[in-house]
């Protein structure tokens, strides 16, 4: 969330959108900004890659976020992705197992 914040225009459109399939919950966040070259796109989760290093300084970053994100996300046994269309924006998905509890009634002693 933190990067489609620093790189959404005022007034552009993200949406976030969970779904359910088999045993994973899908958390999707879809931007409206320009999409990420293909030359970078492989490497877009590496500690310390920005896609362009000489964007403005108002936006600043080490590099960090989607590497930290990835590795969080594998401990917990999830997937994280990106799909983008250059010109349409980006769709950064991750997915996490769920576990439902039927054990019937919640007893908080």
């Amino acid at each position: 969330m933190e990067n489609v914040m620093k790189y959404s225009s005022k007034g552009s459109l993200v949406s976030i959108i969970v779904t359910w399939k088999d045993t994973h919950v899908i958390f999707s966040i879809k931007d409206q900004v320009k999409g990420i070259p293909d030359h970078s796109l492989p490497y877009i989760f590496d500690r310390f890659y920005r896609v362009d290093k000489a964007r403005n300084t108002k936006v600043n970053g080490s590099g960090l976020g989607l590497s930290i994100a990835q590795e969080i996300i594998r401990i917990h046994e999830g997937q994280i992705w990106v799909e983008q269309n250059v010109d349409l924006g980006c769709t950064f998905s991750f997915s996490l197992p769920y576990a439902i509890n039927f054990s019937g009634i919640y007893n908080s002693s």
